[in-house]
């Protein structure tokens, strides 16, 4: 008996197609007789991954994934939806997921632009690329670039409730408008991971608004902290109000905002409410601006508007001017109310000399040296000698990308 070849066949195995054969055709010889051996070979090769598989090219396809809720979408190339401002008699794009049906998938932006999205629907909940967001397995890896959003609460350009999702290294840059609950990434954010994001944004809204995020949960206790986020622009509100997160109750760690933020009551330059979380090696730089019209109570401060119950400050400063009409309680030149421990804040720069929660007050010159910050992680921490202390791990927001 001789050796044969073999001749591999690829077939369906039929039904929904999830499983696919190979046939190998083993030709024997024997004594001037041929007899074939046919033997079958069962691989898992799911059919999918044999079909080709672009992902999304255009911003039709991403209107699609509203018939694909519980999909996993990709982008396979940068994608201009500005013509969106010429969809639906002007409403523009149509968030993916409500609260009725929300997005559960996944949705990678393999590091993608989407430049352009626009949506007006002011009456509208649950606004942003992604309306609302339940147990998704995540969003991650994309860049929307000059978004523009107009609705009601819960509004964002990336997600406008995002309820136990995953986000991580998503960026975005544009402008925001709402009433509560409104962010420049996520308008509102409920045990969910947060990781690695920035946003450039310019951000207008009532209750509950931050450059990054409108609000996340409250009077729980979310497992994940707000880890090494970013934000630049310029946040107006009336209550609840922060550079990088209106009212929060995460824990937040290795993040800052240059964001310029103003408020009448709660408002902060890191976080305007924060409760009952720690917020630990963080720092704020933007413009803290008071707008009330009368005396009364405020919470304001350079870092943070007020902190309750638990919820503290821990290794961080603030240099931002803060600014008010009347001189009302509890405005601060780090904390207007709350728990600080090893803070410090500018008083020069601030044009504050005083603070709740245990803050330091110290001058320029100490605060851009390396000594005022002994007790602080060299791990965590960029300390040169004439500069405000920087963050070893997070870089600023994307304001653009090629």
């Amino acid at each position: 008996m001789s050796g044969g070849e073999e001749d591999p066949l690829l077939v369906n195995s039929g039904g929904d197609g999830s499983t696919s054969w190979w046939v190998t055709h083993k030709k024997k010889f024997l004594i001037g007789a041929v007899v074939t051996v046919v033997v079958v070979v069962a691989v898992a090769v799911p059919l999918a991954l044999l079909l080709d598989d672009s992902g999304i090219t255009n911003c039709q396809e991403l209107q699609n994934m509203q018939n694909n809720l519980g999909g996993k979408h990709k982008l396979s190339k940068n994608i201009d939806c500005s013509a969106t401002r010429n969809w639906n008699d002007g409403a523009g794009f149509i968030p993916v997921g409500d609260y009725d049906n929300p997005f559960t998938g996944e949705f990678n932006g393999n590091g993608h632009t989407i430049t352009g999205l626009y949506i007006y629907a002011p009456t509208r909940q649950y606004c942003g690329l992604f309306g609302r967001i339940y147990y998704a397995v995540g969003v991650k890896n994309v860049f929307l670039s000059g978004a523009d959003v107009t609705c009601d609460g819960n509004t964002a350009a990336l997600i406008g409730y995002d309820l136990r999702g995953k986000v991580t290294n998503s960026h975005v840059t544009g402008n925001i408008r709402g009433s509560n609950r409104v962010g420049g990434l996520i308008g509102y954010a409920s045990s969910s991971t947060i990781e690695d994001c920035s946003a450039d944004v310019s951000v207008t809204g009532s209750a509950e608004v931050g450059a990054l995020i409108g609000g996340t949960q409250m009077g729980s206790a979310p497992e994940n902290p707000i880890l090494r986020c970013s934000s630049h622009g310029v946040v107006v509100g009336v209550s609840k109000v922060g550079g990088l997160v209106g009212g929060c109750g995460h824990a937040i760690r290795y993040s800052f905002s240059r964001a310029t933020v103003s408020g009448e009551s709660s408002v902060g330059g890191l976080a305007g409410y924060h409760i009952d979380k720690e917020i630990r090696d963080c720092y704020a730089s933007g413009t803290v601006a008071c707008t009330r019209s009368s005396s009364g109570t405020a919470e304001v401060g350079g870092f943070l508007g007020y902190t309750a119950l638990s919820g503290r400050a821990v290794n961080s400063y603030s240099t931002g001017l803060v600014t008010f009409n009347y001189e009302g309680q509890y405005i601060g030149g780090f904390i207007g109310r709350g728990a600080a421990t090893d803070c410090y804040w500018d008083v020069e720069t601030s044009e504050r000399d005083t603070s709740a929660g245990d803050a330091i007050g110290k001058t320029t010159q100490e605060m851009q040296t390396p000594s005022t910050y002994d007790t602080w992680d060299q791990n965590i921490w960029n300390f040169v000698q004439g500069e405000y202390p920087t963050l070893v791990e997070v870089p600023e927001p994307m304001s653009s990308k090629q």
